[in-house]
């Protein structure tokens, strides 16, 4: 189905416009519907109910969006030919910190062993010399899945923290959807990529790490939560978000790019060619 670069712009406008409220509305619901004494809501509190409704309809228009009007044959990349700094990396390192002085003993050793390393590969990423040894660096791409799945069960069996509260849920879905992200990042490393898979697990994750990445923290620095590896957590997914939004938009504007030059191939078919090429060139 050919869409207009126009309608694309606009969903996905909607789509983070969205997640923006998801976000504002969580942060609200932590700051006046959160208990710190029960770690839970408040009984008939509406912002968290709201946030997360949001949460799911970004996702849901997200995808649809993409199906619609993001081309099925497309080269595009996450990377680009000169040195970038990716913020994740600071956040998997600050991870790594806060574990190392954590009272709780489960699963903390491998995770922090996984974080740094995670740390060492996004650094790897942002070099696009080192980008062309495929071969190291995948294996090494495996330690931020390695590193969310660890941490997903340093909450999960952290019981001084009730196991079905908002936070610790927050936290292991968002880190959970990440993770899936970094499968999608090997394929392009591995060039199989699969770019609407990739921003449909990006769209969810993004919208999933709404809702703790900048509520948490703010609770942590208001009182209302006293956890500073739980916050800490909620950095490392605002990280990853913000480097996965920043490769995203590369794949983001080659895919306008190629829907333009979709509907001037009737008209002008060199034009066509012309506009291609156009778009890898920009995004190298």
């Amino acid at each position: 189905m050919k869409q207009s670069p126009s309608t694309q712009k606009i969903l996905h406008a909607i789509t983070s416009g969205i997640i923006v409220l998801a976000a504002l509305l969580h942060v609200a619901a932590m700051l006046i519907d959160y208990e710190p004494t029960t770690q839970y809501f408040r009984p008939g509190a509406w912002l968290p109910i709201a946030s997360l409704v949001c949460t799911v309809l970004a996702g849901i228009l997200g995808t649809v969006g993409i199906l619609l009007t993001f081309p099925k044959k497309f080269d595009g990349t996450l990377f680009v030919h000169r040195n970038r700094f990716n913020p994740s990396t600071v956040g998997f390192a600050l991870m790594a910190l806060f574990l190392l002085e954590s009272p709780v003993r489960s699963f903390r050793t491998p995770a922090v062993i996984f974080l740094f390393l995670a740390a060492v590969y996004t650094f790897l990423c942002g070099l696009p010399k080192l980008r062309q040894y495929k071969d190291g660096l995948v294996i090494l791409g495996f330690a931020p899945i390695l590193a969310c799945a660890s941490l997903v069960a340093y909450y999960y069996f952290d019981m001084s923290v009730e196991m079905n509260t908002p936070v610790k849920i927050a936290l292991q879905i968002g880190l959970a959807t990440v993770m899936f992200c970094y499968t999608g990042e090997l394929r392009f490393l591995l060039d199989r990529a699969m770019p609407r898979t990739y921003l449909i697990l990006h769209t969810w994750a993004h919208a999933i790490g709404a809702l703790s990445a900048i509520s948490v923290p703010i609770a942590f620095l208001c009182n209302k939560f006293e956890r500073a590896d739980y916050a800490a957590g909620a950095i490392l997914i605002f990280s990853i978000v913000l480097t996965q939004h920043r490769q995203v938009r590369r794949l983001r504007r080659g895919a306008e790019r190629v829907n333009e030059a979709a509907e001037q191939s009737e008209e002008d078919p060199v034009a066509t060619t012309e506009s291609i090429d156009e778009s890898r060139t920009d995004e190298q």
